[in-house]
């Protein structure tokens, strides 16, 4: 497998990789690290190793304790260079040697494998940072042919991946952002549970039940959920776990959806189409009034 194969077979292509920084966004940030160490993920997933198919080459871009966890308590392993030739004993037999020639190509193959992946996901990382922020592990010579992928994003991590008060306030503020249908109500799911995997990163807890209010509020502010709110708050402390509410709120959103399609597709709340009425209204009577006026009057 040459590196061209490996690339065609990245889940995301290489050039569409988030940048970790540029000129136009400043230096890299923990979001920005952290975008990009999630598509590098999938891109070390994405390629089969003979180690363990299920996680690919994941083990060259996270850490040794990471891995081992995922993969049952098993560490990593690097495949070893077998060399230019087989090797053999002396007073082997014919089928002993065809064997280990067998076993030397397989083993080759592998490492060829190998050594074009770790090149690939090493060269998304450098190309997809300033080298200001990665110059400190560059060679003048051999550049960053001696670093693995894991080196590189140690570096970076350590150096860069700090999450710092303001950005712990920009988190809240994405937390909890309106929510406004037509968009999927999972999308609001997603936005309050990525926030409380940031905010845990930065040492903050943010509590499932945190997480249930706060979602309860945003719903309730679409004006489209007067009802089921009201049913919500029926329910008892024990049944308002964060699970039970996405399970309620997306069958209330799939009801709203099918029965109450006019609304519903119109992204509009109650509140703001009882608003547009309104003024409506109100341009009509101050219609009239010019109309009935008469030239002089």
């Amino acid at each position: 497998m040459n590196p061209t194969d490996i690339e065609t077979m990245f889940e995301i292509n290489p050039n569409d990789m988030p940048k970790m920084s540029s000129f136009e966004g400043g230096r890299p940030t923990f979001t920005t690290i952290y975008k990009f160490q999630k598509a590098l993920n999938s891109q070390a997933l994405s390629i089969p190793s003979t180690n363990n198919p299920d996680l690919g080459f994941l083990g060259e871009v996270i850490s040794t304790t990471q891995y081992t966890t995922l993969n049952n308590d098993i560490a990593y392993v690097v495949p070893h260079n077998p060399g230019i030739v087989p090797t053999h004993n002396p007073d082997a037999t014919q089928f002993q040697i065809n064997e280990a020639i067998r076993l030397h190509g397989l083993s080759a193959n592998e490492y060829h494998i190998f050594q074009n992946v770790r090149t690939a996901l090493r060269n998304m990382i450098v190309n997809n940072i300033e080298e200001k922020y990665t110059s400190a592990l560059c060679h003048p010579i051999t550049r960053y042919n001696t670093c693995t992928p894991l080196n590189l994003m140690e570096h970076i991590w350590t150096t860069y991946g700090k999450i710092t008060t303001s950005d712990l306030t920009a988190n809240e503020e994405r937390m909890y952002a309106d929510w406004n249908p037509p968009t999927p109500i999972e999308t609001l799911y997603e936005q309050l549970t990525d926030g409380q995997q940031f905010a845990l990163k930065g040492g903050e807890t943010i509590h499932d039940s945190q997480l249930v209010r706060k979602g309860y509020e945003i719903i309730g502010k679409t004006g489209l959920f007067n009802e089921d709110c009201k049913e919500w708050r029926k329910k008892s402390d024990e049944e308002q776990t964060f699970e039970n509410f996405k399970h309620f709120f997306t069958a209330a959103d799939d009801d709203r959806r099918k029965n109450n399609a006019t609304t519903g597709s119109s992204g509009y709340s109650v509140s703001t189409i009882e608003q547009i009425v309104h003024h409506e209204m109100n341009n009509i009577s101050f219609q009239q009034i010019l109309w009935n006026l008469k030239p002089g009057d």
